[in-house]
């Protein structure tokens, strides 16, 4: 036991509460003079200020007047002028670290009150660059836009590049990859790194167009560069001197990646053994591939190519027909006709059931955008990108740019710089509306992200366009001539090889 005037601590605690209004009114801050005069011209408070100070009876009863200033349930009132610095001091100080509209809110909460804060909060941090650059979204932008359903084999087609193979005997380390949209028919080619697009417009040209038809569409996420100099040279090796028609879109449609990684599973299975052995198994993963059931046309790429399975050796063995028996040679003809339009049909079908069973699930967790020409956006970039040390520390957006042009319903041009080496068509979900700060303050909290974080080796860009290299080819045309060109505001190793004539 100790006495009263000893035990302190315990004194202390036995106390009555003190009302909250009496402990902000200690802070300054809090309870500033001009706030009194504010009241009178503000459009929330005026009206309920005014009849207490003439001690009318208010309507609400959760107000009242403490030493001239005005309270909301024991909370501080803020006039519209000084709500901005509250926002502010709630959102940027050391404890509070740039959250959230929900944090923020709750932390204003505590102490002070205002009509519409949830709103007035959200505009505020809308235009911080500190959380704009550093703070993920949880919510991705654009709905799913799914491209034309083909009518008929490699009548659209979608190519991509699979790295991370071992180095083979035949110097494969790369692995090019056709997909027919519609039959779901893959062509598999090994390749090497340093491919360029005449490379892959060759392999295309050998591997594709000879077996099948020149498609009307290819759909590829390389940049347009790499494109139409594969379509000029594919054009070449056809020598014709008819105009290019076919569509380019700087995209995929998911399931060239589905493609990839069942590939990557098959050729685990054949080259587990033997991994520097794995562009020789190839051919075995793309038969079984093509031969198996695709989930999304319910039956097999080969079959829908061609209106019949191809034969097993136990299709040999038991003497398996896959025509009608004891039908004569124009019988099956029509048959057989019928049989792959009914196929065509049937797998035309399956694919718009696929298309938007995949666009409901994708767009459960999207919303759509409302971005225009003109606007200034964030754009989102992949810490992989950035060099020097503390990547994890740097923010994931830069900015803002320009939007340039609107391709497609979700992609934009963006007026990036040079330097960057990063493809100006960006896909919507990589972008977030800049907004200007509600307060340009000279602080750390609103300086923006340098573009310096790319990469300090581009300094020393090229500062116009220049021929580096060049190389004579031998054709079926005769000697073609290449020029190795770098272009202004380049690295000279992001130079690109082209025709002379180009």
């Amino acid at each position: 036991y100790k006495k009263g005037i000893q035990n302190k601590v315990a004194d202390m605690l036995s106390r009555p509460p003190v009302v909250v209004a009496s402990i902000l009114l200690q802070h300054s801050s809090l309870a500033h003079v001009s706030y009194k005069e504010q009241y009178v011209n503000d459009v929330d408070f005026r009206e309920v200020y005014e009849d207490l100070v003439s001690g009318k009876q208010v309507g609400e009863k959760y107000y009242h007047l403490h030493e001239g200033l005005l309270y909301h349930s024991g909370k501080l009132c803020i006039p519209e002028n000084e709500r901005v610095h509250m926002i502010r001091e709630a959102h940027t100080s050391l404890i509070s670290r740039h959250f959230g509209v929900s944090k923020t809110v709750a932390h204003l909460q505590k102490y002070c009150y205002w009509p519409r804060m949830h709103e007035h909060v959200n505009q505020y941090i809308k235009g911080c660059v500190l959380y704009a650059t550093s703070k993920p979204s949880n919510r991705k932008l654009g709905l799913y836009t799914p491209l034309p359903i083909p009518t008929r084999p490699w009548e659209s087609v979608s190519m991509d590049f699979l790295g991370g193979f071992p180095m083979t005997r035949k110097k494969h380390d790369y692995l090019y990859v056709v997909v027919d949209r519609f039959s779901k028919m893959c062509v598999l080619v090994p390749c090497t790194k340093q491919i360029t697009s005449e490379g892959a417009a060759h392999l295309f040209f050998q591997f594709v167009w000879v077996h099948f038809r020149l498609p009307t569409s290819i759909i590829s996420d390389q940049d347009s560069r790499f494109l139409g100099e594969f379509w000029s040279t594919l054009w070449g090796l056809m020598d014709t001197k008819l105009k290019k028609s076919t569509a380019f879109h700087p995209q995929t449609d998911g399931q060239i990646e589905v493609v990839n990684r069942t590939v990557v599973q098959l050729l685990g299975g054949y080259s587990n053994k033997h991994p520097k052995l794995w562009d020789e198994h190839l051919y075995y993963v793309q038969h079984a591939y093509n031969r198996a059931l695709h989930s999304s046309t319910l039956n097999s790429p080969f079959e829908t190519c061609y209106g019949y399975l191809p034969n097993s050796p136990l299709d040999i063995y038991y003497g398996h027909e896959t025509i009608v028996n004891g039908a004569s040679d124009s019988d099956k003809d029509k048959i057989f006709v019928q049989r792959i339009q009914q196929v065509h049909q049937y797998v035309h079908e399956q694919l718009e059931k696929s298309q938007d069973k995949y666009k409901a699930r994708h767009d459960k967790h999207r919303t759509d955008h409302k971005f225009k020409v003109g606007d200034s956006v964030w754009l989102h970039i992949s810490k992989e990108k950035l060099t020097g040390e503390g990547k994890k520390l740097k923010p994931i957006r830069y900015g803002p740019f320009q939007i340039l042009e609107k391709i497609g319903n979700n992609a934009f041009w963006l007026d990036l710089p040079p330097y960057m080496q990063i493809y100006s068509v960006v896909n919507v979900e990589n972008l977030r509306l800049y907004e200007p700060p509600m307060i340009f303050d000279h602080d750390d909290f609103n300086v923006m992200p340098s573009i310096d974080d790319f990469a300090p080796e581009y300094l020393d860009e090229l500062q116009e366009d220049i021929i580096l290299d060049r190389k004579l080819r031998t054709s079926r045309r005769g000697d073609i001539e290449y020029l190795c060109v770098g272009f202004k505001g380049m690295h000279p190793n992001k130079a690109k090889w082209m025709e002379t004539r180009k």
